[in-house]
């Protein structure tokens, strides 16, 4: 009788270890596949967003819900960086600033360091025309992050933003010079110009 009884146990033992497989390999299974739709609505173009920006919205706004239910960071902050070039392109720039502070912060916390400093040099980008001032901070926000990446395309873009935001302010020899510093960067990575 007891061998009967060890053996019951045995295989019920069995089947509550494939039930309980198969339940981990299910949840496992869908985890990539909503990480799978986040990184693809994450890999939409500039382009696509801010010629389509409500469409885009109402799948970037899907990804990030997605992403903060797994605790998937990476993918809020590509989100939320998308979604920032669309409220921008929607006239909405409250939302806009802080939905790209929000991705910057995040991209801070996962040492993601040179989206991070490219995300305050287009933030500078963006508040340039309602306030140098905060133009001026995010750009240094931004420099002070990308100088440890001195070869970078990031940087190249951030130094020319931010000439030709000297040439907005009719500052034109600092303008001049940081457009060069972007130049110098570009001709040094074969960049096409």
């Amino acid at each position: 009788m007891g061998n009967l009884a060890s053996k019951s146990y045995s295989v019920l033992w069995f089947c509550f270890f494939i039930g309980f497989h198969s339940v981990v390999t299910f949840a496992q299974s869908g985890n990539d596949q909503a990480i799978s739709f986040i990184d693809s609505v994450n890999g939409f173009t500039f382009q696509y967003v801010t010629t389509n920006p409500n469409e885009a919205r109402l799948s970037l706004n899907k990804a990030l819900a997605l992403s903060d239910s797994l605790d998937y960071k990476q993918g809020m902050a590509r989100a939320l960086e998308q979604l920032s070039w669309a409220s921008s392109y929607l006239g909405e720039w409250d939302e806009s600033v802080e939905q790209r502070i929000r991705s910057i912060r995040l991209y801070e916390e996962l040492d993601m360091m040179l989206e991070a400093g490219y995300g305050y040099a287009e933030l500078a980008w963006t508040v340039r025309r309602r306030s140098h001032e905060r133009a001026e901070y995010f750009m240094k926000q931004g420099f002070a992050i990308l100088k440890e990446f001195p070869q970078s395309t990031e940087l190249a873009n951030a130094y020319n933003n931010y000439g030709i935001i000297k040439l907005e302010q009719a500052q034109t020899d600092s303008a001049i010079y940081f457009i060069e510093k972007s130049l110098e960067i570009k001709e040094a990575n074969k960049d096409t110009l």
